[in-house]
C-alpha cells in the first residue's frame, strides 16, 4: 500500500519546525506565599523563601518577615464544623469571622429558597384561577 511505503521510508528523525519550536518557556519554579500586611490586613503575594523587609502596595508601610516553617500548610483551614475558615481581603477588612460569613451564607441561601417557593406558588395559583 502506497501509505505503508512512505511511512517506512520516512526520516523519523526530521521534523517539520513550527512557531512553538522557536518560543522560550521558562519554568515557574519560584513558589509564591500569601502573607497578610500588620497594618491593613491586605494579602501580599511573596516568593515563599523571601525573607527580609517587605512593603505593603496598599498602605506603603514596611514590616519585616522572618523566617518561618510553612505557616500556609499549618493553618487550620475549617473549624470544628468543617466550615470553610478562609474570608475574602473585604470580610477580613469589614472585621467578620468565618462563623459570621457562615451565617450569612446560609442566611442569604434560605431567603432566596423562600422567595423562588412563594413566586412559584403566586404563578400557580394565578395560573388554576384564569381556567
Amino acid at each position: 500500500m502506497p501509505w505503508e511505503d512512505v511511512a517506512e521510508n520516512s526520516n523519523s528523525e526530521a521534523k517539520t519546525p513550527n512557531f512553538w519550536d522557536t518560543v522560550d518557556i521558562k519554568p515557574k519554579d519560584v513558589t509564591m506565599a500569601l502573607i497578610d500586611c500588620p497594618h491593613c490586613q491586605r494579602r501580599l503575594r511573596v516568593p515563599e523563601d523571601y525573607v527580609g523587609r517587605l512593603t505593603c502596595a496598599s498602605c506603603s508601610k514596611q514590616f519585616h518577615r522572618q523566617h518561618e516553617e510553612n505557616k500556609q500548610n499549618q493553618n487550620n483551614l475549617y473549624d470544628r464544623k468543617g466550615r470553610p475558615m478562609v474570608l475574602t481581603n473585604a470580610q477580613r477588612r469589614a472585621g467578620m469571622t468565618p462563623s459570621d460569613v457562615a451565617v450569612q451564607t446560609v442566611a442569604g441561601g434560605g431567603l432566596s429558597i423562600l422567595i423562588t417557593i412563594f413566586t412559584i406558588f403566586i404563578f400557580f395559583i394565578y395560573t388554576i384561577s384564569q381556567w
